[in-house]
């Protein structure tokens, strides 16, 4: 048994964000394949290894290539571009800070640390509490990205967005 002091509710709001970046990265990576015009396993040859900045990176350049710097549809992947930096930015966060239970030990919220050493700061500790609806609404506004993002691309690919139902 682990001995955790974050709330079930806090775990798993975590958990799904990490395994939400995940999918985006799979999904980015399937729109470069789309892009380059090669099948789903040389896709993932060509995109496996690299970072999520990266992907959005060459995402965009393949884009700026097909559409042109300053064509409309551009622009507006430029819009959609912000939002998957700042769900990597809030991902970062949430993956690479020490968690613990929140004031009071209420299961709505945590308190997320995080200790950074920099040569010319020296050693800083950081410390803020996180309400779980703060989490939901972060996870919601990405999954508002995603969705966007798929529709972009298949404007631009012209490969249709396949639904899936939940069951």
């Amino acid at each position: 048994k682990l001995m955790l002091t974050v709330s079930d509710d806090i775990l798993c709001e975590l958990g799904k964000i990490v395994v939400f970046q995940a999918h985006m990265e799979s999904s980015v990576g399937r729109y470069i394949g789309d892009l380059l015009g090669v099948n789903a396993n040389q896709g993932q040859i060509i995109t496996a290894e690299l970072s999520f900045k990266n992907l959005i990176g060459i995402l965009s350049s393949l884009l700026i290539e097909r559409l042109g710097e300053s064509s409309p549809l551009y622009t507006e992947f430029k819009e959609i571009k912000k939002g998957l930096y700042e769900f990597e930015n809030f991902r970062n966060s949430v993956a690479h800070s020490i968690w613990a239970h929140g004031h009071g030990f209420d299961s709505g919220a945590a308190t997320r640390m995080k200790i950074t050493s920099k040569e010319s700061k020296g050693l800083k500790h950081q410390w803020e509490q996180v309400q779980l609806t703060s989490l939901v609404e972060a996870l919601e506004k990405a999954g508002d990205t995603q969705i966007k993002l798929a529709y972009f691309m298949a404007k631009v690919t012209g490969v249709p967005i396949t639904v899936i139902e939940a069951a």
